[in-house]
């Protein structure tokens, strides 16, 4: 199921470091910040209006996180100081 929406594109930006910066163009597998155009995602395709030809969509997985969390019975449990490790 294809959905085709029109917009304007106002600014990209990429990125140097943790800092954004403006780019003048974006190939696959940079990342970039795209502001003009409300319901953009990951592996949306976006091109000239003369020449619309889509990509087919790549989905991305959820992240999984998984944690833990249980009473400490080590036998160092409750105890303070420099060394509580055991061996």
């Amino acid at each position: 199921d294809e959905q085709v929406a029109q917009g304007r594109i106002n600014q990209v930006l990429g990125f140097k470091g943790l800092e954004r910066v403006p780019v003048e163009e974006a190939e696959a597998g940079d990342i970039v910040i795209i502001s003009g155009i409300e319901e953009i995602g990951i592996g949306f395709t976006i091109c000239d209006r003369e020449k619309p030809v889509g990509l087919p969509h790549l989905g991305v997985d959820e992240p999984t996180l998984t944690m833990d969390f249980m009473v400490n019975t080590s036998p160092l449990a409750g105890t303070e100081g420099k060394f509580v490790t055991s061996r």
